[in-house]
C-alpha cells in the first residue's frame, strides 16, 4: 500500500513530503521584479544629470551606465522567456 501511495505520488506530482515550491509566492516575486525593472528604466532617464553632478563624471560616462542597464535588460528579455520555458515545463 504504502509503495503505491509513493508511485502515484510520483506519477500525478505531488509532493508527498509537503515541500513544494509555493508557486503563488514566486509568480508573485517575479511580477513585482518585472515592475520593478520597469520603473528603474523610467527613472533612470530624468536621473541622469543628477548622477552626473553627484559623481562629477562627464555625460560619456555617464551615458555608460543608461547603456548597460538597457543592453542588460535586453540580454534578459531575450534569455529569461527561454529559460522559464525550460524550467517551468520540470514543475507542471
Amino acid at each position: 500500500m504504502l509503495g503505491e501511495k509513493r508511485m502515484s505520488a510520483q506519477v500525478t506530482g505531488s509532493d508527498p513530503s509537503g515541500t513544494a515550491p509555493n508557486f503563488k509566492l514566486i509568480i508573485l516575486v517575479s511580477r513585482l521584479m518585472v515592475i520593478w525593472s520597469g520603473m528603474s528604466l523610467a527613472a533612470m532617464g530624468p536621473l541622469l544629470p543628477q548622477i552626473k553632478t553627484l559623481y562629477e563624471v562627464s555625460v560619456v560616462e555617464v551615458s555608460w551606465v543608461y547603456s548597460m542597464l538597457i543592453l542588460g535588460s535586453a540580454v534578459a528579455l531575450s534569455t529569461v522567456p527561454r529559460l522559464s520555458d525550460t524550467i517551468g515545463d520540470r514543475f507542471t
